[in-house]
């Protein structure tokens, strides 16, 4: 499978690759599996900082939310299907505000080292 990944195009490549340290690892080669993962990772470019991190990991974290959510409105029950009023949505209104202003003021600044407000 080796051959197959260094003369097959980026994507093919990364994918045989993967294929490849999923099967020393099922092997019980640990060690090996991990410097093939790593060594992916390092070809790709892949980005971990803080910031990076952050960001993409809150998309994933929106995602599952937003699963989770539907699903709870699709099932029947005293619990599906319910109906917020007006407290809920200024609730998460001013939740939203809060984080955004905290983000905006102290937050970018602190994880990411670029204020987006001068001074």
């Amino acid at each position: 499978m080796e051959e197959v990944a260094s003369s097959a195009p980026s994507g093919y490549a990364v994918l045989a690759r993967l294929r490849l340290a999923a099967a020393d690892r099922e092997a019980g080669k640990t060690a090996q599996a991990a410097a093939a993962f790593e060594a992916i990772a390092k070809e790709s470019g892949a980005n971990g900082d803080l910031a990076s991190v952050l960001l993409f990991g809150s998309f994933l974290g929106f995602a599952v939310y937003d699963r989770i959510s539907v699903i709870g409105r699709l099932s029947p029950g005293p619990l599906g299907n319910v109906k917020g009023g007006a407290l809920h949505d200024i609730v998460v209104i001013a939740v939203g505000l809060a984080l955004y202003a905290l983000l905006l003021f102290w937050g970018h600044a602190k994880l990411t080292g670029v204020a987006l407000l001068p001074g």
